[in-house]
């Protein structure tokens, strides 16, 4: 199977190495045309003019989904969304792209290369759509993932953003709590406040990320109910 693997950053490559390890024919792809001698170093093949892969993996935010990029997406191929599995980001991805919603194939792997080099493989988990995880293609990626031990969990979009509300829920907090430990003496945080402001490390490196993880619709019907816990506490204890 040949996959083309669009965007070659931390994750990107991540990807590519993965793949080539597991027999495929993979083919890389970015705006900085440096990135070349590090792809081909992994074993990868800097994408040719003339060609049709299999599978197009999209690593890239959606913002980076520029339209001279997405004019050069192939009829046939299945498209891999690995941005978000959050309903708002499939629904703007599909409407940017302007095709059915069976050719894009979204998962969300929740580890990256750093979780992989501590922790290893096995037992990690990827998020993906229901459809079309019945595509050969599809099937083959993935299996490429279970063969190294990884949990492949599915499920609908709105299923997902359900699950995981706590996820968004923490990084919500913790940008609270970095917002009310800037004027305070760090030798005081307790262990549980520095643990909180380290989730905020994960995204240090990209605000796009951290807004996808914000932007969890989940989080934002339960806005309203934190509010008023917060206007609550606030009467109680005379914060205002």
């Amino acid at each position: 199977m040949k996959v083309l693997v669009l965007g070659l950053g931390k994750f990107g490559m991540f990807l590519v190495q993965h793949l080539v390890a597991a027999g495929l024919e993979v083919y890389g792809s970015d705006t900085n045309a440096a990135k070349r001698q590090e792809l081909e170093a992994c074993g990868g093949v800097w994408q040719p003019e003339q060609f049709c892969p299999d599978v197009v993996i999209l690593a890239l935010f959606p913002s980076q989904m520029t339209p001279e990029l997405l004019l050069g997406l192939w009829p046939s191929s299945l498209l891999v969304n690995i941005s978000s599995v959050q309903a708002p980001g499939i629904a703007a991805l599909r409407e940017a792209i302007g095709i059915g919603i069976e050719r894009i194939f979204s998962l969300h792997p929740l580890f990256g290369p750093v979780a992989v080099a501590k922790s290893g493989w096995v037992g990690k988990q990827i998020v993906v759509t229901l459809e079309p995880s019945n595509d050969w293609r599809a099937v083959q990626l993935l299996e490429t993932f279970v063969s190294k031990g990884v949990v492949i969990d599915r499920m609908s979009s709105t299923e997902h953003d359900h699950k995981m509300l706590t996820h968004a829920l923490a990084f919500f907090l913790a940008e609270f709590i970095q917002a009310g430990a800037e004027r305070a003496d760090p030798r005081y945080l307790t262990s549980s406040a520095r643990h909180m402001l380290g989730l905020l490390d994960y995204t240090a490196d990209s605000a796009e990320l951290r807004h996808l993880i914000l932007s969890n619709p989940s989080l934002k019907q339960l806005f309203p109910k934190l509010q008023g816990v917060w206007d609550g506490l606030a009467q109680e204890f005379g914060l205002l």
